[in-house]
């Protein structure tokens, strides 16, 4: 692993146990057993490390997107890749939780805007496809609705897990936001769609 991986599995580890406020570039470097020189050699600023890290976060839901789309919509796998997303979140949880921090660099020096294109278009065409696969109908609830609702709880899930359930493992959070999303579904599923609801019930 080279150095510039370890700084980041070691922050993004420490801001998911203490918090971004609480975690500095010294408790970095200290935890690494490298001088805050070596570190800032490969991240000169707190802010570049957060720009890394959210640049981990949306590759790993980029191929959790991709890996979807290479086969035919169905959603069982679409549930599966919903999974997938909250645990890429879950485990990038700590850099969700420092909005200040995130703001200061959003608009700035990362293109949100283009995130959420990305994430919203992605939705916007599983849905479609799943409607043309038959099971999904979309006469009970608006589409648009849905790939709103799907946005934004892949956007703020996580906090509000953080802060109302931090007491809960990583299986019972999973298994309580899952059945959030199946909800949803569950008023556009058609008989088709129905089976794959099931098993997150």
């Amino acid at each position: 692993m080279t150095t510039r991986s370890r700084i980041l599995q070691t922050a993004l580890t420490l801001f998911n146990e203490h918090g971004m406020y609480q975690t500095g570039v010294r408790d970095i470097a200290r935890a690494l057993d490298i001088s805050p020189g070596n570190l800032s050699y490969h991240f000169a600023r707190k802010e570049d490390l957060l720009i890394a890290i959210l640049d981990q976060y949306k590759h790993g839901n980029d191929e959790i997107y991709q890996e979807y789309m290479h086969f035919e919509p169905d959603l069982e796998r679409y549930l599966q890749t919903i999974s997938r997303l909250l645990k890429n979140a879950f485990a990038h949880r700590g850099v969700f939780l420092g909005l200040d921090e995130l703001r200061a660099i959003f608009g700035k020096e990362y293109d949100y805007a283009d995130v959420e294109r990305k994430r919203r278009a992605f939705i916007d065409t599983i849905l479609s496809d799943l409607e043309k696969s038959g099971d999904l109908e979309f006469s009970t609830l608006d589409k648009s609705f849905l790939i709103d609702f799907l946005a934004f709880f892949q956007r703020c899930w996580i906090m509000e897990a953080m802060i109302s359930y931090p007491h809960l493992e990583e299986h019972q959070i999973m298994t309580r936001y899952m059945r959030f999303v199946v909800m949803q579904f569950a008023q556009v599923a058609t008989l088709k769609g129905q089976g794959a609801l099931g098993r997150w019930l």
